[in-house]
């Protein structure tokens, strides 16, 4: 970190502890997974007593509440089934919570406070800095506790539904993995429940409740590819319990020649761009159940693989990217798109490479495929991470919560941290060096902002003096 950027004291080198890095022994996985677990205790959230819940007093003031609704459907259009959500009542429950008459069901608590928390980031102005540090932490301890009585009550309604869909989100970002899991499962049961899969089933009498179909197709189409990414990201198996052949969904109308109005833009190219990069998940699948592990199984996934970067480059979406640095709402769709797309690879690359469904495994060098799809997937991982925590204008540490806790980018940083310290030809890799460094400080100025990321920005330094040190 340059000299005029302000000091982060718990980062500094100890002149009595110095880094001392034997070559060949950094495994450069396990640090930084061992970094984002220290994050989850930092966070605290996944074990914390129930009676802190009861007893912690939290106090939301209603025209905040009412300001972060407002920012929650101004800036988050493109949400998961936000058509399912009754607007209306949700800007009526700050007032509604001090009514003693009124008794609200928990699953539309759950709703509310979900909406609430990703609200009271945006725009991203907002500094976690400032006295409003504590509502992020308060609001998600209200969704815990709400959460243990939902599950008494939830019946599989439609508000279930996306009570379970947005806490799936909600929990991932605050790194409380397992919550987030269990979440998306019941949001998978809950929309077999509801029929979701028979959408344009012509027998099928049930209807979800949205006034246009095609939302509720663009929603499962979405749910899909959340199902595929949990399974390729988190080694989990599959949470429906149906045959994607079996299911009468159809792909939503829509059409790039004929914009409604300009809005609909970037909504339309993201969901056209993840359908496809849904097919090439259900391909990899498929082709996956079938091959043993080696380099056979590599030469059968990396078409795949390149299918997907072919994807983001005829889709030209750095150029969307560009095009739209000013605004954060698209900023947010575009740059999560990209994530996700690169991520596919390192991780389609990496499953096809383990042939293990243990998650522990994911975190070691030795099983990080050394290839050229892997290492380009990873600049453009770690280019984006620059990006969203440098260059836009967006929340910076549920940013990086998202890219750490979503996206599980840490991967992609040891991809390339381990081919800098291997390669043969350390003059070559100076750009890449560059670009950790970069990120790096990005990441150094996030945990000046909130201490939870302390570790991995000491992870993160401690890693690029191993291998700075090696190439020296």
């Amino acid at each position: 970190m340059s000299s005029d950027n302000p000091s982060l004291p718990s980062l500094q080198p100890n002149s009595a502890s110095p880094i001392l890095v034997a070559p060949g022994n950094l495994d450069v996985g396990s640090i930084l997974s061992e970094a984002v677990a220290r994050i989850q205790e930092l966070k605290g959230f996944h074990n914390t007593n129930m009676d802190v819940f009861v007893t912690e007093g939290i106090s939301i003031p209603p025209g905040l509440a009412r300001t972060w609704i407002h920012n929650y459907f101004t800036y988050m259009p493109a949400e998961l089934f936000l058509s399912l959500v009754d607007r209306k009542l949700i800007e009526m429950i700050p007032d509604l919570l001090h009514m003693r008459h009124i008794k609200l069901d928990a699953c539309m608590l759950l709703v509310y406070y979900a909406i609430l928390y990703h609200g009271c980031f945006l725009p991203g102005k907002r500094s976690y800095g400032s006295p409003d540090k504590k509502y992020a932490r308060q609001l998600y301890i209200c969704c815990l506790r709400t959460i243990h009585i939902w599950q008494r009550e939830a019946t599989g309604t439609v508000t279930d539904f996306i009570a379970a869909i947005y806490m799936t989100r909600t929990s991932a970002e605050c790194f409380d993995f397992d919550l987030s899991w269990e979440m998306h499962k019941l949001a998978c049961e809950y929309a077999q429940g509801l029929q979701m899969h028979s959408l344009d089933d012509k027998h099928n009498l049930l209807t979800v409740g949205s006034a246009n179909p095609d939302d509720d197709r663009k929603g499962m189409w979405e749910l899909i590819q959340m199902d595929l990414f949990y399974r390729l990201i988190y080694n989990k198996p599959a949470a429906f319990s149906l045959d994607l052949a079996g299911w009468r969904v159809n792909l939503p109308w829509l059409t790039l020649d004929t914009f409604p109005d300009k809005e609909a833009a970037v909504p339309t190219m993201k969901f056209i761009v993840s359908s496809r990069l849904t097919f090439v998940l259900i391909a990899f699948f498929q082709m996956f159940d079938k091959l043993e592990t080696g380099s056979v199984a590599l030469e059968a996934i990396e078409p795949l693989c390149q299918e997907i970067e072919d994807l983001m480059e005829e889709w030209g979406i750095e150029d969307w990217i560009r095009s739209f640095r000013h605004d954060e709402v698209y900023t947010w769709i575009l740059t999560d798109l990209a994530l996700t797309g690169y991520t596919c690879i390192i991780f389609m690359l990496r499953k096809v490479t383990l042939g293990s469904d243990s998650p522990k495994s994911l975190s070691l060098d030795a099983n990080i495929p050394q290839t050229d799809l892997a290492r380009k997937a990873s600049r453009q991982i770690l280019g984006l991470i620059h990006y969203m925590l440098h260059g836009a204008n967006l929340p910076k540490p549920e940013a990086l919560s998202s890219i750490l806790g979503t996206h599980r980018a840490y991967v992609a940083y040891a991809y390339l941290a381990t081919s800098v310290i291997d390669s043969p030809t350390p003059g070559t890799m100076a750009e890449d060096m560059e670009l950790l460094e970069r990120v790096t400080r990005s990441v150094e100025m996030v945990a000046l902002e909130e201490n939870d990321f302390v570790p991995f920005a000491r992870a993160l330094k401690y890693v690029n003096a191993g291998a700075g040190g090696m190439h020296s």
